[in-house]
């Protein structure tokens, strides 16, 4: 496979991304799991690891708030967005429409209610 770094910003990446429990913070959270170069690996995984969750959901063995996706972080990207805020936001966005969130933070609504109690 034609794995890269996640944090290279000198080439396309995509990259595969897992919905999942995190110890550390003790709450579900997005985590960039794996990325690739090449469009064709990056389906054939993320097709593979859909197909894992599916059958360990059939099981009970996942919990019903983990999932996994795919996007893409093209060089122009991030050129024009700070810290890969951009397509961060918009992953968000697409899947929790109406939560307020505060970029650059993991769990979003905790340190947003902490900063701004009474919004």
């Amino acid at each position: 496979m034609a794995e890269v770094d996640i944090d290279d910003i000198s080439i396309i990446r995509f990259i595969i991304s897992r919905h999942r429990f995190d110890p550390q913070t003790n709450h579900f959270r997005w985590m960039p799991e794996i990325a690739f170069n090449q469009k064709r690996e990056w389906r054939r995984y993320l097709n593979k690891s859909s197909k894992e969750l599916e059958k360990r959901r059939q099981h009970g063995a996942a919990h019903h708030k983990e999932h996994i996706t795919g996007y893409v972080l093209d060089v122009d990207n991030i050129k024009n967005n700070d810290l890969l805020l951009g397509p961060r936001q918009r992953l968000i966005f697409i899947l929790f429409r109406r939560k307020k969130f505060l970029p650059g933070y993991e769990s979003g609504w905790s340190e947003y209610k902490a900063l701004y109690p009474e919004g």
